[in-house]
């Protein structure tokens, strides 16, 4: 049975808008994965990272960011999801919704006063950065792509590599001469 390629449809309620996630590709696990796995050594110990965990943006909105760079707090948000005020970073990882991470969700996240959004587009082998958060979402939106270093807005002596944040490049094997 093929039941990997079945649409899953899980509901997720963002002010009142009923959307549909579909089911989360090997590509899309994949780079959830890598950032998390493999953190640049001078990131270890310096906040709690939370994967596909809520952040509470205001009473009735709680979207689930596929990573997110929190203060550290003594309880490790076990007694409350944790707000804008303590997220430093916000990453999706992005195919099949792509226009949906990096517009209504990007835009939630800098209305909220989150201080940086990164979507890594596995589509176009890049990632996006949105910063400057303001009551209309974000102010800039930065394209970064393999070689490039994003600074991360909240730990500002902290650079990350977007060939770190992207699902590795794999050579195509060369091809065998007939004979």
């Amino acid at each position: 049975m093929q039941h990997r390629q079945l649409a899953k449809i899980l509901i997720q309620s963002y002010q009142d808008t009923i959307i549909r996630k579909g089911l989360i590709q090997n590509s899309g696990s994949a780079g959830v994965f890598r950032p998390v796995a493999n953190p640049p050594h001078i990131m270890v110990g310096r906040f709690t990272v939370q994967v596909q965990n809520p952040i509470r943006l205001d009473s009735g909105c709680e979207p689930e960011p596929d990573v997110m760079l929190l203060r550290r707090r003594a309880d490790y948000y076990t007694t409350a999801h944790p707000t804008p005020a303590d997220t430093l970073l916000v990453m999706e990882v992005a195919d099949s919704s792509l226009e949906y991470d990096r517009g209504t969700k990007a835009h939630l996240y800098g209305r909220a006063g989150v201080p940086q959004t990164l979507v890594t587009n596995l589509r176009e082998d890049c990632v996006e950065g949105f910063e400057q958060p303001g009551p209309e979402g974000y102010a800039r939106h930065t394209i970064y792509r393999r070689g490039d270093k994003i600074r991360l807005v909240a730990l500002p002596d902290l650079e990350v590599a977007v060939g770190d944040l992207l699902p590795p490049v794999i050579a195509a094997e060369p091809q065998k001469p007939a004979g």
